[in-house]
């Protein structure tokens, strides 16, 4: 009998006495691929003339584009879990066992593929991690809102009636350490360069949001004003009801229960609705009491202007009050867009209302993907400038670098467990396999938490010349190594423009989702033989056409003036003046 054990802490099939991973089985599906498809498909179903957008409007316009991408990731999720299933059952048979601590694959067993719980698929409670707060953690949470009303008294201190009101909506996870002239100082590297620009001509009023506890003391060192996204939140639980007109809400969520679920021969509707359209309602009812309650701060405070970065989730609520306000509404590109970027990618009716009058991107590549995928972007509304984390590498371009006969990897790590567990086991298995001396960085992505798993796999397979660095200036550590490796980290991207290769750890899951392998900036390693092998002959190979030529078609211009054209754009827009770009 082959068993499966499929839990938090391990993922594996047993056959006999062999463990192999479960990955091995699902290689060479493109999940991203199929899951995308499959959400194209329930989006493009008509049900008495309305979509799954329409199915819950508020003031006339579809609140699905606020959970479109967690529905994306749930998507993925069930997926997952479907093709794990198939594969073994298609290997093994139905001689299978299976033991679990995840309710989304009991469900898929039981439901899906038929598999008898108690019998086949044994499900075990998964321990509860303890949410208590911690006291040291309250204490800095309280410092961080005196810091972020100190910031909203000063707003209304300086708010000059001879400038518009600007807001912006930042994340401390962007903020890193960069040296600057010689000192170190944290810096906000996605909106930070941008809003000092704009302060110049605007009152900020810059709403800085923390979603993980992990990176609040950095937040407590930053220099620059701002008002924690937390008195948003409290405002909203205190007065958001308050404001909502149910007479504009038009709910037609009964709709669901006619859509086709089908996926190949099989029926997804129980396990879909089980786990991703249940709760739905109170979800939306949520977006709709953060819509008001964004739209009120607009209004209370003469808002003329509103820049984000990105544009999924909660910053498409104020993009979208903004619009409602007739607010000019800018978003910057944070990451990689693909042809299947879920926060992206959409057809919607709702055009006006759900993007920003403008955005900006790094490269006519990126306005390419937008214009030509989709029916809500076009010309006028995509803006190609650069990428603003350009301005600050000037100082670190072609700075020079003692060789060493080591082999220097930088290891960029990203937050999700079922990326970091699988990449790094890969990584460290190539480093035991290598002849070649190494040293290794293991810089860890600011919303990472799992220092302790990195530590742990560190002595599981006695790895050495190691550190972990939750901060440092990520620049100079680019700069010191001799290669990145990382799943799909915008790092990769930075290295590329420092003239560092890098090195992809191809994941079933996660499949070349940043495009750098397809694009031919970064090798691409499917286990732990092919990065050993780039690994040791890194310092060989010639990376200079692939570095130039992606450039050029991601970034448009690396000359330290992205924020000027960016400055430029919104200052032309409100007659304030501003050089042509």
């Amino acid at each position: 009998m082959t068993k499966l054990i499929y839990t938090n802490s391990k993922k594996c099939v047993i056959a006999g006495n062999v463990e192999i991973s479960i990955d091995s089985y699902i290689k060479d599906i493109d999940i991203d691929k199929e899951v995308f498809n499959y959400l194209q498909f329930l989006e493009n179903q008509e049900i008495e003339g309305l979509r799954l957008e329409d199915f819950f409007l508020y003031n006339h316009v579809g609140m699905y584009c606020f959970e479109r991408h967690a529905i994306y990731e749930k998507l993925k999720n069930i997926f997952y879990c479907f093709f794990v299933i198939e594969r073994i059952k298609k290997e093994f048979g139905d001689e299978i066992i299976v033991h679990t601590d995840q309710i989304i694959m009991l469900s898929i067993c039981t439901d899906i593929f038929n598999l008898k719980e108690g019998e086949q698929c044994f499900y075990a409670q998964p321990l509860k991690a303890q949410k208590k707060l911690k006291i040291k953690v309250g204490l800095k949470l309280i410092l961080r809102n005196i810091i972020g009303i100190k910031g909203y008294l000063k707003f209304l201190i300086n708010n000059k009636k001879d400038r518009y009101n600007f807001l912006s909506i930042s994340n401390v996870m962007n903020i890193n350490m960069i040296n600057i002239e010689g000192r170190s100082e944290l810096v906000d590297t996605q909106l930070g360069i941008t809003i000092d620009a704009l302060s110049k001509k605007y009152n900020m009023f810059n709403f800085q949001a923390l979603y993980n506890f992990n990176a609040i003391d950095k937040s407590l060192k930053y220099k620059k004003d701002y008002v924690t996204f937390e008195l948003f939140v409290l405002y909203k639980k205190l007065v958001g009801n308050k404001y909502i007109d149910k007479k504009l809400i038009e709910d037609n969520l009964e709709k669901l229960n006619f859509i086709n679920y089908t996926y190949k021969q099989y029926d997804l509707r129980s396990i879909i609705n089980k786990y991703i359209f249940k709760d739905i309602k109170n979800r939306y009812l949520d977006d709709i009491k953060e819509l008001v309650c964004a739209r009120n701060v607009i209004k209370k405070f003469n808002i003329k202007n509103c820049i984000v970065v990105d544009e999924g989730d909660r910053p498409r609520e104020f993009i979208m009050a903004a619009n409602m306000e007739n607010v000019r509404t800018y978003a910057l590109q944070h990451g990689i867009i693909s042809p299947m970027s879920p926060a992206y990618i959409m057809n919607s009716r709702y055009k006006d209302k759900i993007i920003p009058n403008c955005t900006f991107v790094w490269g006519e590549k990126y306005k390419k993907i937008l214009t030509e995928n989709t029916n809500i972007y076009d010309d006028d509304n995509v803006k190609v400038v650069g990428q603003s984390r350009t301005d600050l590498l000037q100082q670190y371009i072609n700075k020079e670098k003692k060789e060493d006969s080591k082999i220097k990897i930088l290891y960029a790590t990203q937050y999700y467990k079922d990326i970091l567990e699988p990449a790094t086991n890969i990584l460290f298995k190539a480093l035991c396999l290598m002849e070649k001396e190494y040293e290794l960085i293991i810089k860890l992505h600011p919303a990472d938490k799992y220092y302790h798993i990195y530590e742990s796999l560190i002595e599981q397979y006695n790895i050495k010349n190691v550190k972990i660095l939750e901060d440092g200036d990520i620049y100079e550590i680019i700069n010191w190594c001799d290669v990145v490796v990382s799943v799909h980290s915008t790092v990769v991207i930075e290295g590329a423009l420092l003239d560092k290769p890098s090195i992809c750890i191809l994941l079933p899951k996660y499949n070349d989702a940043g495009g750098f392998v397809r694009d031919g900036v970064s090798l691409g390693a499917k286990d732990e033989y092919d990065l050993k092998n780039y690994l040791e002959d890194i310092k060989n190979m010639s990376f200079e056409n692939r570095f130039s030529e992606y450039i050029k078609n991601n970034f448009y211009k690396v000359d330290g003036k992205v924020t000027d054209r960016i400055v430029s754009i919104i200052l032309k827009n409100d007659n304030m003046g501003g050089e042509k770009t």
